[in-house]
């Protein structure tokens, strides 16, 4: 079973996703914070991130960079809602650092779960 991780400081948020991914056959972990997040990866066998960009203390782009140094070939999704500038401009960031898919919040389920594995699928092959 393939493990997720969500890290998002949006409680609820974070909770609808881990029991969606869990309910479609994933292991879940989540943090609500970067820190937490780089945390969970050091202590467990993660395969895919779903990070936010717009945390208090450590950022989205902050986990990407140090997630990829940490784990070399893991895949990592983007997300978010937006802040001060446009989404968009946040998750393009995210993209040319390494996120392998980027969404803006609210995002179709059924789009992100495609993402999940076919970034999950690319890892493997």
């Amino acid at each position: 079973m393939k493990t997720i991780l969500i890290i998002d400081d949006e409680k609820l948020f974070c909770e609808s996703q881990a029991r969606f991914f869990k309910k479609v056959g994933f292991n879940v972990l989540t943090a609500g914070d970067g820190n937490k997040g780089i945390a969970l990866i050091k202590e467990n066998q993660v395969d895919l991130v779903i990070t936010d960009m717009l945390m208090p203390g450590k950022e989205g782009l902050e986990i990407i960079l140090e997630v990829k140094k940490l784990v070399p070939g893991i895949a990592i999704i983007a997300v978010s809602g937006g802040g001060l500038a446009s989404p968009r401009d946040y998750l393009n960031t995210a993209k040319k650092l390494g996120a392998k898919y980027v969404f803006e919040k609210p995002f179709d389920r059924d789009k992100i779960l495609f993402a999940v594995n076919k970034a999950l699928k690319d890892i493997e092959t």
